[in-house]
């Protein structure tokens, strides 16, 4: 018996004992952070392929380098969506002092212990999302959403997207699944935002009228708004799947692609009224960068993307000679190519400007009030009166040889205009005469027909939108006898020596790209659906009388759209042949024939040609001197390369290699200086940077002057510098640093002790040059002597870091009270 209850008990404690280890093991798996539990997140440095004693310069630097690749419009790889974003939660917390050392110690980010969990922007979106009539930013670095309602949606977001697509996010309160889409919603906005996509959070139980309008039946629920047309996302939730429903809001004609049997038909389509524009990229499908610019400006040109890493546009690429790594967009009209653009990334607001500046044909055509509008702006004053000088034609008269002609003098007038020889507001166009009939008769005879005003030149004056002066020139438009008649019709206009001040009555100019009768009745009748619909949804009608409704309003408008159809074909085809014989009858031919028979070579075997980077270049002289430097507008700067003769060339060269990716910046300008020719103003500058006055046995050596750099703010009065003598002696020189030479990138732990000892030999140096004299081989400053001999291939090889520092503001400014009055400075003096 004791032999047994011995045994008894050594079992009782054996169990004992397992149990304590079991709870043991359950405690110790309580108490491990999450990231430690699972398998599938990963380690955050390991993400960014850092160690964990890093520098924050190695984090950012290993970020940028994994973001550029990894980046979803430069990545094939359908995984590097989801890269990219591990990638951004890596580097947010990592690139945060506060946020790293609490992952270093528990291995996880919690949120700000100061706020409750439930109001905290990282636990709840509630926060972010739900907050009446204000923006909130993301404490984690997130962008700002605004939280939209019915007005502010109708007014703003709806008109605009017939340009821009916008994407909304529907939630409510105490909305669960709502806060689990919150951290989606907040990267994808992340991605999105910075192209310019509008998106915005709808409240559903706040602003219930904009919620029934949306469709919004459930919540959490995202809504593509395109042309004021909601549609509801319903695939699965992830940023890749978002991006895609993003992209698929687009029309599929959008951006058609280009291949090399399809180039030649698209790029001659411009009698269409609209320049033909090229996005070029090396990858599969365009960006949403491109979709977008396509879809804002398809009024106005007609887009085609051009996928450069494919065969299909082998042909095209070699003869236009685009880069493969780079983005490109090229602008073609009537004579071929007329302009390009090329950059390693075309930013949105970039790739927007440059498309509008060039969204007109070189001679367009008056087709719409709002062309009218842009083209012949109404401006009651007669001194600040616009001038339209129109040409009147028949349709497809446009490739005929009056065209042609009056064509080359509408380019003939806009480069005068660029050069300032020309009046700005002379404006050369062309109308059809059978589109346009109603105002053209209001202007002549009510009964004259559209033949009688084909080849007849127009000056117009619009005062308002229905008041204009005019004037008819005499006869129809004769090349040999009538382009000395306009031109001195023009100038007299111009010169209010031939008067328009008689005003008549007239009707807007029609709308040539209106849709046919069929689409605007069946837009209509969607519109007054979609409104009936939406009044009907609290009824109950009965049954019967809804299914009598439906199927009779579907039978009517069948017949309805078939009859219509049909008559619009008959008119159509109707018009197609009065063209084709009034073309066989007028004798045009097409436009590559008319440029054979002129002999004049074709824009197609120019174009594409490497073009000088030099010719950004001006050389700043007395007359351009009050515009780069002393009295330029308020934020320009301007870049000053100083050289004397022997290296002029050479470095003006390297200068605008160095300045290739800033050409498309509008507030920069670039010029050369002649140090030989302009020493008295170079030592002028010098004085400010040294702080006092040099002496006339100061020599300034030009030849060590070439290679210096000037960065001028001429409006605020400062300036940077750039002097590549010193680049390699800037932690032994006092001056350097304040001459903004120090380079950020190099390490703050450099001993303090070597720092002092060297600025002490060089306070040495400077007293025995002052009180021994430098017997004129220089005037002793950091600018006049260096330190080791330079070649002249490296005098401009710091200048891109320079320029780094420069745009982000970490240069030191040299400030200056009056720049000098001009170039022809006595710097002796």
């Amino acid at each position: 018996q004791q032999r047994l209850l011995l045994e008894a008990d050594g079992s009782k404690s054996a169990n004992m004992h397992s149990h304590c280890r079991l709870l043991s093991l359950l405690l110790l798996l309580c108490l491990l952070p999450p990231a430690a539990l699972s398998e599938e997140q990963q380690d955050l440095y390991s993400v960014l392929g850092v160690s964990r004693s890093a520098t924050p310069q190695e984090v950012k630097q290993a970020y940028k380098r994994l973001a550029r690749a990894n980046h979803p419009d430069k990545s094939r790889d359908p995984g590097a969506s989801d890269r990219f974003v591990r990638i951004n939660e890596a580097y947010e917390i990592l690139s945060d002092a506060s946020k790293r050392r609490e992952y270093d110690m528990f291995g996880t980010v919690q949120a700000d212990p100061r706020h409750p969990s439930f109001h905290s922007f990282h636990a709840s979106p509630f926060a972010e999302f739900f907050h009446q009539h204000q923006q909130h930013s993301d404490e984690a670095g997130g962008p700002a959403l605004e939280q939209i309602t019915l007005r502010q949606y109708q007014v703003r977001l709806a008109p605009d997207s017939w340009r821009r697509p916008a994407l909304l996010f529907a939630t409510a309160d105490f909305c669960f699944p709502c806060m689990r889409v919150g951290p989606l919603w907040r990267r994808l906005a992340e991605d999105l935002l910075p192209l310019g996509v509008p998106m915005a959070v709808v409240h559903a139980g706040m602003s219930s009228n904009l919620a029934e309008i949306l469709r919004i039946d459930q919540v959490p629920a995202i809504i593509g708004v395109v042309d004021g047309v909601a549609y509801h996302y319903s695939g699965q939730l992830s940023l890749a799947g978002l991006r895609d429903f993003y992209r698929s809001l687009f029309p599929v004609d959008t951006l058609p692609p280009l291949a090399d049997s399809g180039a030649a038909v698209f790029l001659s389509g411009w009698s269409d009224n609209r320049p033909r524009a090229v996005l070029a990229k090396p990858l599969g499908r365009p960006p949403i960068r491109f979709l977008m610019a396509a879809y804002a400006w398809r009024s106005r040109l007609a887009f085609a993307y051009a996928d450069t890493a494919s065969s299909s546009v082998e042909a095209f690429r070699s003869a236009r000679r685009l880069s493969g790594g780079l983005e490109s967009v090229l602008l073609f009209d009537e004579d071929g190519e007329v302009g390009r653009l090329e950059s390693a990334r075309l930013e949105t607001e970039a790739l927007s400007a440059w498309l509008e500046a060039r969204k007109h044909l070189a001679l367009p055509r008056l087709a719409s009030p709002e062309l009218a509008e842009e083209l012949c702006p109404a401006q009651m004053a007669y001194r600040d009166k616009f001038l339209c000088v129109l040409l009147l034609l028949r349709p497809g008269e446009e490739t005929g040889q009056a065209a042609a002609f009056f064509r080359r003098e509408a380019r003939r007038w806009d480069r005068r205009r660029r050069d300032g020889a020309a009046d700005s507001r002379v404006r050369l166009a062309y109308i059809h005469a059978d589109s346009q009939l109603d105002f053209l008769r209001s202007l002549g005879s009510a009964e004259e027909p559209a033949a009688s005003f084909a080849g007849r030149v127009l000056l117009l004056w619009r005062a308002t939108a229905s008041r204009v002066g005019y004037r008819w020139l005499a006869g129809r438009w004769n090349v040999s006898l009538t382009v000395e008649q306009l031109r001195e019709s023009i100038a007299a206009v111009a010169e209010d020596s031939l008067g328009l001040t008689v005003l008549a009555s007239a009707p807007a100019f029609a709308d040539e790209s209106r849709p046919a009768l069929p689409i605007r009745i069946w837009r209509r009748l969607h519109t007054l659906c979609g409104r009936a619909m939406l009044h009907l949804r609290g009824v109950d009608p009965s049954g019967p009388m809804l299914v009598v409704l439906t199927v009779a309003m579907v039978i009517g408008t069948a017949y309805i759209m078939t009859r219509l159809a049909q008559w619009e074909e008959q008119k159509l085809r109707s018009a197609n042949r009065k063209s084709q014989s009034n073309q066989h009858s007028n004798g045009t031919g097409s436009g590559a024939g008319q440029r054979r028979q002129t002999g004049a070579p074709s824009p197609f075997e120019t174009a594409g040609r490497r073009p000088d980077n030099t010719r950004m270049l001006a050389e700043l002289e007395p007359s351009n001197y009050r515009r780069l430097i002393s009295a330029s507008p308020q934020g320009q700067i301007s870049l000053v390369l100083v050289v004397d003769s022997s290296l002029k060339a050479k470095l003006a060269a390297d200068f605008a290699r160095c300045l290739a990716p800033f050409a498309s910046v509008e507030r920069l300008r670039f010029a050369v200086l002649d140090v030989g020719e302009r020493m008295g103003w170079y030592r002028a500058i010098l004085e400010f940077v040294i702080g006092r006055k040099l002496g006339e046995q100061r020599v300034v050596q030009p030849r060590n002057c070439s290679g210096t750099v000037l960065a001028v703010n001429g409006f605020r009065k400062y300036f940077c510098i750039y002097h590549p003598k010193i680049r390699s002696a800037m932690q032994r020189q006092f001056d350097c640093r304040f001459l903004g030479l120090h380079d950020s990138d190099e390490s703050s732990e450099d001993s303090s002790d070597d720092y002092d000892g060297e600025a002490a030999t060089l306070k040495r140096r400077r007293r025995r040059r002052r009180d021994g004299g430098d017997n004129g081989g220089g005037f002793g400053d950091p600018l006049s002597e260096p330190d080791a001999p330079l070649f002249e291939r490296d005098l401009l090889a710091g200048l891109p870091n320079w320029l780094d520092r420069l745009f982000d503001g970490q240069l030191p400014r040299v400030r200056v009270d009056a720049w000098p009055e001009s170039l022809d400075v006595d710097g002796r003096s």
